[in-house]
């Protein structure tokens, strides 16, 4: 190794790679092109995280517009109240918020919409601004009764700044839009539009005695003293006694950084899916430029030169690969992220929750260089290890021979475990997950060897199937144009991988989408509910339900809701079961001890429930169980609260001051992405009829203006009553997957486009090759026209198995998947989308490869076999 680097670093090995490299240069060139998009993708996306993460992390306390946040369903408590005046004695300043969710009109013409209404005291957000059309809006705001709503929002009801609009008792004046809206405490305020006012106009609303769903807040800007995180520790076992949450600026910003990670981390592994393919590319390539330059070695070990000196010529090329290579994609990458830079400047103001500062990074671009050149460099070590044992004989031998030798060498063997290590280890540190990470980097790895070992495989299969089936009857353009697939130095599994893999990432992009689009079908969600009625007064269910007949929609479902919160499992406080310090039984998630448990009763199982255990209890009779209520939970609930069949517990009903003893009588399987009626506790009808708070229905809208009939009609005669229109949410829905199929397919292009790169490196690299065997054939008496049919038979074949192997890989990921979605529910297969894809995929190979090899058959005979 030392006599290696040694000659590698002399300039005697760097001038003899010079030299050797002129009839070849630009191929090597093309060659090292081959990762160019895989360092590009690295920079982009590396450069763009850090970015955000910065930002998140400067910006921390804008994102929460506070140091901290205490958040509850009910009036806080006076427990509650004085851990908040301890905080405000020692410095800490406070701003309240009250929030719920309501029906909101603008004019009298215009459907009520579902929105998110904000009452703020001024003095929010302590970082951070609020930003308003006109500016001072929301002074005014604070000032007199108004509304500040939403410019989205606004233009769906056809209004504008002076309209009226009613909320609860009262009609208030849009006194303005939002551009920026304030940090919002709620993971939640992005489902409907954000309508924001001053908290005495909540206050005088007349909907906070409804049955809405009402949050009240407090946010403290702290002294630079307190430590924020040591408060929340030291006040966590109060506060979670009293169901109150807390939030930290840090906590927040934590949160942000673990999503910008999780999506950062799948975007570079599609980069470095694009660089292992252009490695494995620059392998084809070297593989090639060695078998020609055999001779040439051979000659200088004749001449005295040592296999070490040899080979540290031909590894300095290969650097020379990589480096170029790398600079390339480095300058490549840096273009797109000041493209990204233009793009984040060019958004509306508001869009973002905090400003990004988008540039190039020097430590992600030396890393993206430091990991382009290693895996360039390993890959060109597989074959360029053959170099090591050429022997002076090989100048009088076939070049075959010697590059037989380098199968047996145990260096290769070295190179790929240091190439698994290095794909595991950079996997594992950008998952920024030291407990699970290893998973993540072992799954990666996994998929990329299954991918590589399928589609060898199937290039394996090609070869021997054609090879077997071949007929001497057949054409002659098509037995030679088979012949070409088992020919010596072939390049069929390097075809296989490059096409095949590029062609498993797209198509397995298209099918998901499909996948999409069928569950988002609007024939097949006609038996859905796409309208839910929340907070229904028990006695004017019948009202409700008669607007709805009315108005042409179909009810689906009616439940009602009694609202309670679990106080004992197996005899044990919650309270006991939730700390750290937990010896007996099963320790509990602590956000049960802050929920509260929506449930219903009925008499049987709904369509998105399956009976996994016990048996249901269709009546309930005291008598029998001694005043226990048998229920049913959810397996999932269940699991997380150690209960199995005949455990008990006791629950609190929320309003009315009693507490139930509840036996579990059956466990439940639920499908939860229905969208249905679904209940986490389900009890027998007559256990708990008297403690109903309000009703949840359920129901199916044939049009958009039933569904505007329908929510004018309730807002006029019930303005509580919260009517959720899920056909919004699933347009918001598909516009989200939408713009995200479409930026995953923008990254996956750096993999097919790196795929193109090494399908036309290869061709080219095999150019000389294939003008030998066609002048040989031509001397035979085979024609122009015959040879250019040998090679579309030669590359129609190449493709069809490449294309076909990399959409059976596709298909049937997308099968798992759509089995998995659809749960039982018939997944079609798009056929015809994926036959036409996989007929323009090889047309487009076939055109290329036919491109690129235009000219060989018209090479003159006599110019080949005198070079030889």
């Amino acid at each position: 190794m030392l006599n290696l680097l040694k000659h590698l670093f002399s300039g005697w090995a760097w001038k003899m790679a010079w030299r050797d490299s002129r009839p070849v240069r630009w191929k090597l060139l093309l060659f090292s092109a081959s990762i160019v998009f895989g360092v590009a993708a690295l920079v982009t996306i590396g450069s763009l995280r850090e970015n955000l993460t910065d930002s998140v992390s400067s910006q921390a306390k804008s994102l929460l517009g506070a140091d901290l946040m205490l958040s509850s369903r009910e009036p806080f408590s006076e427990e509650t109240q004085s851990v908040i005046d301890e905080i405000t004695d020692d410095g800490g300043v406070e701003a309240k918020e009250i929030s719920f969710t309501t029906m909101l009109a603008v004019g009298e013409d215009a459907a009520p919409k579902l929105v998110t209404v904000r009452g703020l005291e001024p003095i929010f957000p302590f970082y951070g601004q609020v930003k308003t059309e006109p500016e001072d809006a929301w002074q005014k705001v604070q000032q007199s009764p108004g509304l500040i709503v939403e410019a989205s929002f606004l233009k769906r009801m056809n209004g504008r700044v002076g309209d009226l609009a009613k909320l609860g008792e009262k009609e208030l004046p849009i006194i303005g839009v939002l551009r920026q809206s304030p940090p919002s405490g709620s993971g939640f305020a992005a489902m409907s539009p954000t309508v924001v006012t001053s908290i005495d106009v909540i206050k005088d609303s007349g909907l906070l005695g409804a049955r809405s769903m009402v949050f009240y807040r407090s946010y403290f800007k702290l002294p630079k003293t307190v430590d924020t995180q040591a408060l929340a520790k030291a006040n966590r076992e109060v506060l979670g006694e009293q169901r109150v949450r807390q939030v930290t600026s840090q906590k927040r910003s934590e949160n942000v950084e673990e999503a910008i990670n999780r999506l950062y981390l799948f975007f570079n592994l599609i980069g470095f899916s694009a660089l292992f393919l252009g490695g494995i590319g620059v392998a084809g390539a070297i593989h090639i430029h060695i078998s020609e330059r055999l001779q040439s070695v051979a000659t200088l070990r004749c001449l005295g030169c040592s296999a070490a000196r040899a080979f540290a010529v031909y590894l300095a090329q290969c650097i020379a690969m990589g480096v170029v290579g790398t600079v390339a994609g480095i300058v490549l990458g840096s273009g797109f992220v000041y493209l990204l830079r233009w793009v984040v400047a060019s958004l509306p103001a508001g869009l973002l929750p905090f400003a990004v500062e988008v540039a190039p990074v020097g430590w992600v671009i030396a890393k993206a260089a430091g990991v382009g050149l290693l895996i360039c460099i390993c890959f060109a070590l597989l074959p360029l290890l053959a170099v090591r044992q050429v022997s002076p004989l090989a100048a009088l031998r076939r070049e075959e021979a010697a590059m037989k030798q380098s199968g047996r060498d145990p260096f290769r063997w070295l190179v790929i475990v240091a190439l698994v290590a290095l794909a595991f280890g950079l996997t594992w540190m950008d998952s920024h997950d030291a407990a699970n990470g290893w998973k993540t980097a072992l799954g990666y790895i996994a998929f990329l060897g299954l991918a590589f070992l399928f589609l060898l495989l199937a290039g394996k299969l090609l070869r021997w199937l054609t090879s077997l089936i071949a007929r001497p009857s057949w054409p002659f353009v098509v037995r030679q144009g088979i012949a070409s697939l088992y020919r010596p130095n072939n390049q069929t599994g390097l075809f296989m991988v490059s096409i095949g893999l590029g062609t498993f990432l797209i198509f397995t992009l298209m099918l998901m989408q499909s996948i999409l689009l069928q569950w988002l079908d609007p024939v097949r969600l006609e038996s859905k509910p796409n309208l839910f009625l929340v907070d229904v007064p028990p006695e004017q269910n019948a009202e409700v339900g008669k607007l709805i007949t009315d108005t042409g929609v179909k009810m689906l479902g009616n439940a009602p809701i009694v609202q309670m919160r679990l106080t004992e499992i197996k005899g044990q406080p919650v309270s006991e079961l939730v700390g750290p310090d937990v010896k007996d039984g099963k320790r509990i998630p602590r956000w049960i001890v802050r929920r509260e448990f929506r449930s219903t009763y009925r008499s049987e199982l709904t369509e998105t429930e399956k009976l996994s255990a016990g048996e249901w209890v269709a009546d309930y009779q005291p008598s029998a169980d001694g005043g226990v209520i048998p229920v049913s939970f959810e397996d999932g609930i269940a699991a997380d609260l150690g209960l199995g069949i005949g455990d008990e517990v006791t629950v609190s009903l929320e309003g009315f001051g009693e507490t139930k003893k509840l036996r579990v009588a059956s466990l439940r399987e639920v499908d939860w992405r229905s969208m249905d009626l679904n209940f986490f506790i389900v009890f027998p009808p007559g256990s708990i009829d008297d403690y109903v708070s309000f009703n949840v229905m359920a129901a199916h809208s044939p049009s958009d203006e039933s569904t505007a009939q329908l929510q004018q009609a309730m807002f006029k005669r019930l303005p509580f009553v919260n009517t959720i229109d899920l056909s919004l949410i699933l347009k918001t829905v598909q516009s989200v997957l939408s713009a995200a199929s479409k930026t995953v397919q923008i990254m996956a292009l750096f993999t097919v486009v790196t795929g193109g790169i090494v399908l036309v490196a290869s061709i080219l690299a095999g150019r000389r090759i294939r003008i030998r065997e066609s002048v040989l054939l031509r001397t035979l008496g085979a024609s122009r026209k015959q040879i250019s049919q040998i090679l579309a038979v030669e590359y129609t074949l190449l493709a069809a198995m490449a294309t076909l192997a990399g959409s059976s890989l596709a298909l049937v990921a997308s099968v798992l998947l759509g089995n998995l979605v659809f749960d039982g529910e018939s997944y079609q297969v798009p056929w015809g989308l994926l036959f036409t894809s996989i007929a323009v995929v090889i047309s487009i190979t076939v055109a290329l490869g036919m491109l690129l090899s235009r000219g060989i058959a018209s090479r003159p005979p006599l110019q080949i076999l005198r070079s030889q």
